[in-house]
């Protein structure tokens, strides 16, 4: 008894999921309004996208150089302190 209902829930699911699947035909028209709505708030969400990975890529090379730099400004004033000592 267990086994047809099993089958019988089967088919059930099969069934409902084909014809959740098939496409119908639908007459949609989307005003320029809501058009433009939309594609506003696709770019804000493309740009924000890009905006995030490219800051994320970015900040270890800006540290690098922060780096570089303060270890070049430590080396110039040690040069400087050294020079100023030996006078």
């Amino acid at each position: 008894m267990k086994n047809k209902a099993r089958k019988a829930d089967l088919k059930y699911y099969i069934t409902t999921f084909l014809l959740l699947a098939i496409p119908t035909l639908s007459f949609a028209y989307v005003g320029p309004g809501a058009g433009i709505t939309f594609l506003g708030a696709l770019w804000a969400v493309i740009t924000a996208i890009v905006l995030a990975v490219g800051g994320f890529l970015v900040w270890p090379i800006r540290a690098f150089i922060r780096h570089r730099k303060i270890k070049k400004q430590e080396k110039s004033q040690n040069d400087i302190s050294s020079k100023i000592d030996s006078k």
